[in-house]
């Protein structure tokens, strides 16, 4: 009787598990990922010059931003987390020193066309080296030595591939995570984790760029962050020491930390100018 009534509960505890990984299987990017459109308002009187150029996503769209930006010293890319667009960031940028900001949006974010994966996201930020060098009046290998990235949250993952597919040198990572199978693993635990598509691995990309020998990046973690456990990015400094500069951000969450450490966020983009 005792062994039947184990067998009853392994089977609820299978059926359980599995009907879990098929909603996480077919919901996972729900999940991940929270696109919205624009309202068209703040783009006509946002002072952005809109970007586009194409993937086999469709048509991607990102933002240069002051509108009349020419001749910068240095040309940074934004990648926001997975509830931001890039219109977002207007207002909260420095905007003090010769510098350009393009603010890319994630296909199907804003008014990119597509769907996000971490591929796709891969594709555009690819694409969109040619398209922007065309647009400043310049060749991709004349700006590349300009350009610095900016990642916030998913957007470290962005910046990343980046800074390795565009051949960036030099990044500001706020709040990064090791990898999204690592975070998967501590919202959902193991074997969930394994069904995971949207593999970001900011380790992979960091050892990339460690054996590329010329990069410098600075990464910063609030120690209150209630979304991404600040152990991860102290691990990512840890790991990277040789060309990552890491330091905790006391009492910072995961979205405030732009408005309570705005000053010091911004000292270090003119670190790396």
């Amino acid at each position: 009787m005792k062994l039947l009534w184990l067998k009853k509960i392994g089977l609820v505890c299978l059926r359980v598990s599995l009907l879990l990984s098929l909603f996480l299987a077919c919901c996972q990017s729900r999940l991940i990922y929270q696109p919205r459109a624009y309202d068209p308002e703040l783009v006509n009187k946002s002072d952005v010059r809109k970007l586009e150029y194409a993937t086999d996503q469709g048509v991607q769209r990102a933002w240069i931003h002051p509108a009349q930006a020419a001749g910068s010293r240095t040309v940074w890319l934004v990648f926001g987390g997975n509830g931001t667009v890039a219109l977002d960031w207007l207002g909260w940028l420095p905007m003090r020193g010769e510098r350009t900001f393009v603010l890319v949006d994630y296909p199907s974010y804003g008014a990119s066309e597509g769907n996000p994966s971490p591929a796709h996201v891969r594709a555009s930020i690819v694409a969109l080296l040619p398209a922007l060098a065309k647009e400043l009046g310049t060749t991709p290998e004349a700006l590349k030595p300009r350009l610095r990235v900016f990642g916030h949250s998913l957007g470290c993952s962005a910046a990343l591939m980046a800074m390795n597919e565009l051949g960036v040198q030099r990044g500001l990572l706020l709040a990064p995570f090791t990898s999204m199978k690592d975070m998967a693993q501590k919202v959902v635990g193991w074997p969930c984790c394994e069904i995971l598509y949207h593999r970001y691995d900011n380790i992979a990309e960091l050892k990339r760029l460690e054996k590329r020998g010329d990069s410098r990046v600075i990464i910063r973690h609030g120690t209150a962050d209630e979304v991404i456990p600040v152990e991860q990015a102290r691990r990512l400094g840890q790991m990277f020491a040789s060309f990552v500069s890491y330091e905790d951000l006391p009492g910072a969450r995961h979205n405030r930390v732009l408005n309570t450490h705005r000053t010091e966020l911004h000292a270090l983009m003119d670190q790396l100018e």
